[in-house]
């Protein structure tokens, strides 16, 4: 995976080159961790902006993610054929005069380069720790709302509208869906309603993809092995009702939804969840990205399994089911006694945890937001820096005082008469 500006040359003469403008690129908004299709490539924790280039195998979606030949590993270093932007979203923080700014990854996101229509958008979601799935996906939705409402305002852009067929998020959809909100909480929805949003907005359409990456089970089995069974009902349970939830957004928001896992899955895993390779993620990001329907070609927009519990690694635009959501799935999401999911919202039923809470009153201080990213740079920067040996410093500052004692010699002998 190589960095911003890669340039490799054709097939044919070798004359010919490759440039970011010339592959298909999308955008990958993330909080924490973006999701890397190709296993050796790495992100720094505080970068706000990277880019990755890949090789996409045209037969992914046929061999099911299969290892790449040596022929197309080559390749993939040599002729990319999608570009990652990936765009890591923070919160607002208040300033000094106690109004909020819009924090740095706003500005970055608008500088992205696009054409006339929006790019390809893809929310990656981290499926290890449920209680933060929903201030998660809050943040990443804010900003890409904020991003194609300033689309839209800015005079100097010549907008058109996305008629691409992937295109089927409205930012109509967007402004008026919340994800978490339970489907009987009318309280929730007063307090969380704004004005509602300008019928236009429904022409503003953009090709987005939610992508959760799935925790390996099999390592956590491991070391949970002492765990009581209630403690691994409440987990399940949670894990139901989170599921919901994202099948009823992506439902609401008629995206693409995929499920990936990085690691082989175990049968166990494979039952509950059908999941697609990081090979089979890139084929769907660059399929989405040259506004083809690659989720088809997966053969996986097939609907809930016999069983009606395993869920499939892959739903497109039209083929989510709302009637199962709302019955089958939101039957599995209850938790008698803890939380009934038809009446309390996500945040009610797992609140964030407690580090979030923290994160965000430091956020609302002259000090938190970007001043803790800088802090996590410096942080880094001093771990790389090598301290000098002391007997080097002392031979250093010894030879220092005997330039001073000569000088200080020299002018005193030109003192004596």
């Amino acid at each position: 995976m190589t960095s911003s500006g890669t340039e490799a040359a054709a097939a044919g003469g070798g004359k010919s080159r490759t440039s970011t403008l010339d592959i298909p690129n999308v955008v990958q908004l993330y909080t924490k961790n973006p999701i890397l299709v190709e296993k050796n490539s790495k992100t720094r924790t505080f970068s706000v902006l990277s880019y990755q280039t890949v090789h996409v195998a045209s037969s992914a979606a046929e061999e099911g993610g299969a290892l790449l030949s040596n022929l197309e590993k080559e390749a993939t270093s040599l002729h990319p054929n999608l570009g990652v932007w990936n765009c890591r979203i923070t919160k607002a923080r208040s300033g000094g005069d106690g109004e909020n700014q819009q924090p740095l990854s706003d500005d970055i996101f608008r500088t992205l380069p696009s054409s006339h229509t929006p790019p390809a958008i893809c929310m990656a979601v981290d499926f290890s720790n449920l209680a933060e799935v929903e201030p998660s996906i809050s943040l990443l939705q804010g900003a890409l709302v904020r991003y194609l409402i300033d689309r839209q305002s800015n005079k100097d852009s010549k907008t058109t509208t996305n008629t691409s067929p992937t295109a089927t998020t409205s930012l109509f959809a967007l402004r008026s869906t919340n994800f978490g909100l339970a489907v009987n909480d009318e309280e929730s929805a007063k307090s969380m309603s704004s004005s509602a949003p300008d019928e236009s907005d429904k022409n503003v359409r953009i090709s987005l993809a939610i992508s959760v990456m799935l925790p390996s089970r099999a390592s956590q089995t491991e070391g949970s092995a002492e765990s009581s069974s209630g403690d691994g009902y409440k987990e399940k349970q949670a894990e139901a009702l989170v599921l919901y939830h994202l099948r009823k957004y992506a439902a609401s928001l008629n995206a693409v939804l995929c499920f990936v896992r990085k690691e082989k899955p175990t049968e166990e895993e494979t039952k509950a969840v059908d999941a697609l390779t990081l090979n089979q993620l890139s084929f769907v990001w660059q399929q989405l990205a040259k506004g083809e329907e690659g989720w088809k070609e997966l053969d996986a927009t097939q609907g809930e399994k016999s069983d009606q519990t395993a869920v499939s690694g892959i739903y497109g635009p039209g083929a989510h089911h709302e009637d199962l959501i709302e019955s089958v799935l939101l039957r599995n999401a209850q938790f008698p006694g803890r939380w009934d999911a038809g009446k309390d919202s996500l945040w009610v039923a797992l609140p964030p945890p407690e580090s979030e809470t923290k994160d965000e009153i430091a956020d609302e201080s002259p000090t938190g937001g970007d001043e803790d990213w800088l802090n996590e740079l410096r942080a880094s920067v001093a771990s790389d820096v090598k301290e000098a040996p002391a007997k080097e410093v002392k031979k250093t500052e010894a030879a220092d005082d005997k330039k001073d004692a000569d000088v200080s010699d020299f002018f005193n002998s030109l003192l004596k008469p």
